[in-house]
């Protein structure tokens, strides 16, 4: 896959959780970024780990279903039955990762996807299809 060339990209969320693993990961593809979270303090170590920069909103939106992540086992008070249930409820049999949506978020802001514009791509394992 071809590397974003000169892309910025703003990462909401990138403190943490699924925005920090799509931050880490377009910042692997050589993406300036801004890291923008309600956590300041944490918004900041993870902007300046990453040489975060200017920003740039790209025109579309992803819709993941159940991620398995710091805040979803909290929430979830580590119940494993709720990831479970929530892995039999997708076609591939697993709970979706936070680098499965920054792979997603990798491609649509690489060469590959330059004529995907105003689109909502889900990114659910196949969730939707049973």
């Amino acid at each position: 896959m071809n590397k974003p060339d000169a892309r910025v990209a703003m990462v909401t969320g990138g403190a943490q959780g699924l925005g920090r693993a799509i931050a880490e990961r377009l910042a692997k593809n050589g993406c300036t970024l801004l890291i923008a979270d309600v956590s300041s303090e944490q918004g900041r170590y993870t902007a300046d780990e990453l040489n975060a920069a200017h920003c740039f909103a790209f025109p579309f939106a992803l819709a993941p279903s159940r991620i398995k992540t710091a805040m979803t086992v909290a929430t979830s008070g580590g119940d494993e039955q709720y990831f479970q249930m929530g892995a039999a409820a997708t076609s591939i049999g697993r709970l979706g990762e936070p680098v499965d949506i920054a792979n997603a978020v990798s491609w649509l802001c690489s060469e590959e996807a330059g004529f995907v514009t105003g689109a909502v791509i889900d990114v659910n394992g196949g969730s939707t299809m049973q």
